[in-house]
């Protein structure tokens, strides 16, 4: 036997008498066990440089980056080196891929059940959550649009803007659209006559506050007959002669009071009504700005 070493008295292998082999032991001469670690199913302590670790399944040391990170080791690294994680996916493909498919399946059950019970309050959070940080969420899609704008361009120019799109998408569409238009009946007719008004090139500014101001102001009554009936928006100045849809240009007016003046002119048409109120005419002329010339004075500040 040569100096420095010891025999294990079970597998009778001569290993260096160090605690890299051997467990301390106080009774013993030498101060180790007569027993090496391995037949003590322990394995040999191997001294490894800083910045290296040992893979325990392929016993290679290797640096620190051929591990990946841990939370539930000391060190903060997995036991495994990337390249035995790799080879056991590899073996066992078939079985990991089973697995993440039966743990999806659970996960998407689970959340659908988990909708199912608590849908009301989900959406009561999601409501809070936007009010409470309505504005981070507005700067953050701002910034977001303004990072991502040739996506946007590109998404407009194949879809929003693509009458094939439309048409092919006509049905999938149509309940949602219905949906809006019955929930945003006002708001839904200043989009299509700002429309429709922008298209012969006239201004188009008049906003849903600014149509109940104007509402509010007539005693939502209509500004023509007075009486209480359901209202729609009237263009004093009609568009066909270049009147705009802005707020000095509209006034509220009941169906039957907008489809009897159509196109004609205000001044023509209102004293030949069984309605006519000259009371009413004053408030109506004083709304929009007009002095007692009929010329009105909002468009000569312009």
């Amino acid at each position: 036997m040569k100096l420095g070493t010891k025999i294990c008295r079970k597998c009778g292998r001569e290993l260096p008498a160090t605690l890299d082999y051997f467990q301390k032991r106080s009774d013993e001469k030498d101060g180790l066990r007569n027993k090496c670690r391995e037949c003590c199913n322990s394995d040999f302590k191997v001294s490894v440089p800083e910045g290296y670790k040992q893979c325990h399944k392929c016993k290679r040391i290797l640096p620190i980056d051929d591990f990946n990170k841990s939370q539930d080791t000391p060190d903060g690294l997995q036991h495994k080196c990337k390249d035995c994680k790799r080879q056991y996916r590899e073996d066992h493909k078939e079985h990991i891929n089973k697995r993440y498919k039966e743990r999806e399946k659970e996960r998407k059950e689970w959340r659908l059940e988990y909708k199912a019970r608590n849908n009301e309050k989900i959406k009561a959070h999601k409501k809070q959550y936007r009010e409470d940080h309505k504005e981070e969420i507005k700067e953050y899609n701002k910034k977001y649009r303004e990072e991502h704008k040739e996506y946007f361009i590109q998404y407009k120019r194949e879809h929003n803007h693509n009458a094939e799109y439309w048409q092919k998408n006509k049905e999938r569409y149509r309940p949602y659209q219905h949906e809006w238009w019955k929930s945003h009946r006002e708001l839904g007719c200043i989009y299509s006559r700002a429309y429709r008004s922008r298209a012969k090139k006239l201004d188009s500014t008049l906003t849903l506050e600014q149509w109940g101001v104007i509402k509010s102001y007539f005693d939502g009554k209509c500004a023509y007959c007075g009486k209480e009936l359901p209202l729609a928006q009237e263009h004093f100045i009609p568009i066909s002669k270049g009147g705009e849809y802005t707020h000095n240009n509209i006034v509220c007016a009941c169906k039957s009071c907008n489809s009897s003046k159509n196109n004609k002119d205000f001044f023509e048409w209102y004293p030949k009504q069984p309605f006519y109120s000259k009371k009413r005419e004053r408030v109506i002329l004083e709304f929009l700005g007009y002095d007692k010339q009929g010329v009105q004075q909002l468009a000569l500040m312009i």
